[in-house]
C-alpha cells in the first residue's frame, strides 16, 4: 500500500510541476507579445508624426 501511495504522489508532483511550467510559459508569452505590440504601435505613431513634416 505504501508503494502505491508513493507512486501516486510522485505522479501528482510531476503533473503539478509540468502544469506550473506550462502556465508560466503561457503567461510570459502573453506578457511579451502585449509589450511588443504596444512598443510597435508607439514606434508607428512616431514614424507617422515625423513623416507628416517634409
Amino acid at each position: 500500500m505504501k508503494k502505491i501511495y508513493t507512486k501516486n504522489l510522485c505522479m501528482y508532483m510531476l503533473i503539478g510541476m509540468v502544469a506550473a511550467v506550462v502556465a508560466i510559459f503561457i503567461l510570459q508569452t502573453i506578457t511579451t507579445s502585449l509589450g511588443n505590440t504596444s512598443a510597435s504601435r508607439e514606434k508607428l505613431s512616431t514614424v507617422k508624426a515625423v513623416s507628416r513634416f517634409p
